[in-house]
């Protein structure tokens, strides 16, 4: 445990120094309120993403037991899952309300990725292999995971040749729902396997890369090119290892928050770390855990105003916020029975200074999709403002 100490320390000098290069205000969180948004009607839903006019979308289990997704708004879930025997989940939203995800039906080899934009219109994404022999021998599917305020979709497209499905995912593109998906190749390796998990109002898309040469790291693209996303430096014993690490958030100035894999090579165990990249440093830094005694965490989304959100555990997981003038903050979990929450999405804040999260906490043993209302308010040494 003394060498999370040694993190902790990390993360926190990255905040002291952000803290310090604007002396004249502070954010600070004045009231956090926590919305269980309930089912349609089922056991269980989760919450994926939230706009910035609180539309949330996700998944839900209906009273039928069916796994299908969903568009929180006006106080209320609707499912946008219009086919009858299709199970689905909302993924993505943009500020123009369209819906992006994954559907899944009982005769397809794996899912297919949607659009959707009022109504009961769905548009299945294009995932068709370009090549005649691909088109005869290999099976095809994908996912949606985000969509900007321009309908650029990002997500992966799945395919295999006389294999399972998921043996292969491929980062993926979409101009429109209507175009041919594009495949974006990280770091100029032919992929083993790689997936694009998010993109911001500009398309630059961050994603995941494992390859036959450089093992697994994370990835950004711009306008065609592709480059690393940097490890964090952190102190011995604990090192970044040859495992995992995933970008999952980029807002609009290119900063990046996702959870690196770290290993102590005295006591040989592995960490998740959240991590912080302002896009230009040479490395990434970790961001601070909630607590002392917390172990792991991950940093799922951040948004223009610097606001991250995400996870933090010691047995007990903890959805958090992050800022450079707060630290690490837990959020309330859900009323009721609960041991476990996670924030999966932020959207930007308001002009009242509102700043909503969206996520799920298990209430007894089922978990609930979760929508986190957080008030803050700048801070001078003279006086308060919104």
């Amino acid at each position: 445990m003394r060498y999370g100490h040694l993190l902790l320390l990390a993360g926190t000098a990255l905040f002291a120094s952000i803290s310090q290069a604007d002396p004249g205000w502070r954010y600070v969180i004045s009231d956090i309120e926590v919305v269980d948004l309930g089912t349609m009607g089922g056991r269980e839903s989760a919450a994926h993403d939230i706009n910035d006019h609180g539309e949330i979308v996700g998944w839900s289990d209906t009273k039928s037991g069916e796994h299908h997704a969903f568009l929180w708004r006006r106080g209320g879930m609707e499912d946008v899952t219009p086919f009858e025997g299709y199970t689905a989940e909302a993924r993505g939203i943009n500020n123009l309300t369209q819906v992006v995800g994954s559907l899944q039906h009982a005769i397809w080899h794996s899912p297919r990725g949607f659009h959707w934009h009022g109504g009961s219109a769905v548009n299945l994404l294009d995932d068709a292999y370009t090549t005649k022999h691909e088109l005869e021998v290999c099976v095809s599917g994908g996912g949606a995971k985000a969509i900007n305020d321009s309908g650029v979709i990002t997500g992966t497209r799945l395919g295999a040749c006389n294999r399972p499905v998921a043996t292969i995912g491929r980062a993926a593109r979409w101009e429109s729902w209507s175009a041919p998906w594009e495949e974006i190749v990280p770091l100029g390796y032919a992929p083993r396997r790689n997936a694009a998990l998010n993109i911001n109002s500009a398309g630059t898309i961050v994603g995941r890369n494992r390859d036959v040469d450089t093992g697994t790291g994370g990835f950004q693209w711009s306008l065609g090119s592709t480059s690393r996303v940097p490890l964090p430096s952190v102190p011995a014993p604990a090192w970044p290892s040859n495992m995992p690490m995933t970008p999952f958030g980029i807002n609009d100035s290119g900063a990046i928050v996702g959870s690196v894999t770290l290993f102590n090579t005295e006591s040989r165990e592995y960490w998740d770390r959240a991590f912080f990249w302002n896009g230009v440093s040479p490395e990434s830094v970790l961001l601070p855990l909630a607590a002392s005694d917390d172990v792991n965490s991950a940093a799922t989304e951040i948004n223009n105003a610097g606001f991250s959100v995400g996870w933090s555990d010691n047995g007990d997981r903890w959805a958090v916020v992050w800022h450079g003038h707060i630290g690490a903050r837990s959020l309330p979990m859900a009323p009721g029975k609960t041991r476990f929450c996670e924030a999966l999405a932020v959207n930007n804040r308001d002009s009242s200074g509102l700043v909503q999260a969206v996520g799920f906490c298990e209430v007894g043993s089922d978990r609930h999709a979760v929508l986190w209302n957080i008030t803050t308010k700048k801070t001078t040494m003279l006086q308060e403002s919104p």
